[in-house]
């Protein structure tokens, strides 16, 4: 019976390494990583222990070098799990001092079991003292029973499965301690192994339930955000074609109402050139808005570095033979790594924009630059020029900008940032906005 056990175990390790393997090698999360490591180790040390003809170092090693090896094999095991529980239940965000304090000892299980084994076999014999090991073990199970206690009030589902698997290891190890104390260590090591046999298997098909419910809910979540980042992409996109809208349908009326009158008045105009310039540059502007639009729908430039090379090449041909040099400072490696959306992209180019609009007209400036970093969470966009600044006074600030002001403060808004406009040497203004 005893033996029927033991191999049925081994078949159930098999199994149970193939399935952790084939989890990690679909969703490739940390904590399988974690928990084949235990399943490995916590099955070495219950099979080498309950029968010494499939250990094989037998040959090699006395029976005194075999437990020192394997007391040492037991905080490898407990530290693998304690690291499993922890990325399973995600303890960082539900009890970050606690996690902080398991992660410390786990780290201490590792060096002491290493150290353990090591010096043990080359004593050989037990190097620290069992009192020493006794008062280590005893520290980490009162404070995997207070872990256990503290996942098992919180509501979580996942919670409650590493609680139920952990308790079934806890209670028929507990229950081999007590049939050892009983039978005072007289019976074979093969049968006081029976309890942490059964106890194990219990835990695993708990955990393995536990693991296939998670992958279900990450991905039920995945699909979620995908679904949720669709519809944002959908309201960004409605909201950014109204707008266009509104900008075509002015744009288009005023070119309408140009036309008639050079058509309908053109013998009383006394100067027609001056309505069909203005024709000209009505059309150039709904034809830059209608690239920015294009430009700032199109995912594949959603990089703050693709963002840059655009307002890069539009500065550089904006001031092209107007006597302003323009200069650039821009992180490259950050940017690659930030992403910014289409509302995002279309109201920031529209104030870079606007303010370049408003250098070359007012500014009697011969340098801009254009400064865009990142900083705590938020990103910044400096622009400088070092022109006759702007007054300090709003009202008269806004005799400079025109409707610029109202359209900056507007746009910013709309993405949740802020702007400052100062002088120093020059006008200043600052963009920030949360990404």
């Amino acid at each position: 019976m005893e033996f029927a056990l033991l191999y049925s175990f081994i078949g159930v390790v098999f199994i149970q390494v193939l399935f952790i393997i084939y989890q990690l090698f679909i969703f490739r999360r940390k904590e399988l990583v974690y928990y084949l490591l235990y399943t490995l180790s916590i099955s070495v040390f219950l099979i080498f222990q309950a029968d010494p003809y499939l250990n094989p170092l037998k040959n090699t090693i006395t029976d005194i070098e075999k437990f020192t090896l394997s007391r040492g094999l037991w905080f490898y095991l407990v530290a693998f799990y304690f690291r499993f529980g922890r990325n399973f239940c995600s303890m960082e965000s539900l009890y970050p001092r606690i996690n902080l304090i398991a992660t410390r000892l786990e780290t201490g299980m590792i060096i002491f079991g290493s150290i353990d084994m090591v010096t043990s076999y080359f004593y050989g014999g037990y190097y620290f003292s069992d009192d020493i090991v006794k008062y280590f073990v005893f520290a980490i199970v009162l404070f995997a029973f207070y872990v256990i206690g503290l996942l098992a009030m919180k509501n979580i589902v996942l919670n409650r499965i590493l609680v139920s698997g952990s308790f079934c290891a806890l209670a028929f190890g507990t229950a081999c301690l007590v049939d050892m104390l009983l039978s005072d260590h007289k019976k074979s090591g093969l049968y006081y192994m029976q309890y942490h046999i059964v106890g194990t298997t219990l835990e695993f098909l708990f955990l393995n339930y536990g693991l296939l419910l998670k992958s279900k809910m990450i991905e039920k979540e995945k699909k979620k955000l995908e679904l949720d980042k669709q519809f944002v992409i959908i309201k960004e996109r409605e909201r950014i074609i109204s707008d266009l809208h509104d900008d075509m349908g002015g744009s288009l009326s005023s070119i309408r109402i140009i036309s008639d009158l050079l058509v309908q008045q053109k013998d009383k105009l006394k100067e027609p050139e001056k309505y069909a310039q203005k024709i000209s540059e009505t059309a150039n502007e709904l034809n830059q808005k209608m690239k920015t639009l294009i430009w700032a729908l199109d995912e594949e430039n959603k990089s703050l570095s693709s963002f840059y090379e655009y307002v890069h090449q539009y500065a550089v041909n904006f001031f092209e033979d107007t006597g302003i040099e323009s200069r650039f400072q821009f992180d490259e490696a950050a940017g690659r790594k930030i992403i910014l959306n289409a509302a995002q992209r279309k109201n920031l180019f529209l104030c870079i924009k606007e303010i370049l609009h408003n250098v070359l007209k007012h500014a009697k400036a011969s340098i801009l630059t254009i400064d865009i970093s990142t900083a705590h969470k938020n990103l910044q966009i400096k622009i400088a020029d070092n022109g006759i600044g702007i007054p300090e006074n709003e009202n008269h600030a806004g005799l400079r900008l025109g409707n610029g002001l109202k359209n900056l403060h507007k746009r910013v808004a709309e993405m949740n940032g802020s702007i400052k406009i100062s002088n120093d040497n020059g006008a200043i203004v600052l963009i920030i906005i949360p990404i």
